[in-house]
């Protein structure tokens, strides 16, 4: 029960986030109009939507398929005409937050134990140190 109050906490932070992110942006545009999208007329309107959209059903996809992210959504972002780099330093990002979140709800759970983490990363650390 637990999990599912965490993984719905964090589904809900990520609805909120994709929404402030838009705005942000448009926000931005309004003010300047050198965006990458003119999200002033719909059709700029619907090509964000349409990556919000393919982005989550990709998180969806891959999250109940148990593979990486990037599998499925850098190809699905590609397709919607996103530039490579712009593909790959998404898919880098997004990294970040679902490693966290993997890492926090295995300690919530108490499957893995912070001294086993902190030492983990202790023992990378000196192996990266004495290998430069």
């Amino acid at each position: 029960m637990f999990y599912w109050f965490i993984f719905a906490t964090f589904v809900l932070f990520c609805i909120f986030y994709a929404k402030y992110c838009y705005n942000m942006i448009r926000n931005q545009n309004k003010q300047s109009d050198q965006g990458d999208f003119n999200l002033s007329s719909e059709e700029g309107d619907k090509i964000i939507n349409k990556i919000i959209f393919v982005c989550f059903l990709g998180g969806v996809i891959s999250g109940m398929l148990g593979v990486g992210g990037g599998i499925i959504m850098a190809p699905l972002m590609l397709e919607l005409g996103l530039d490579p780099k712009t593909t790959a330093s998404t898919s880098n990002f997004l990294l970040i937050f679902t490693s966290s979140a993997g890492v926090v709800l295995f300690l919530l759970s108490v499957r893995i134990s912070l001294i086993t983490i902190a030492t983990t990363n202790l023992w990378i650390c000196h192996v990266l140190r004495n290998s430069m």
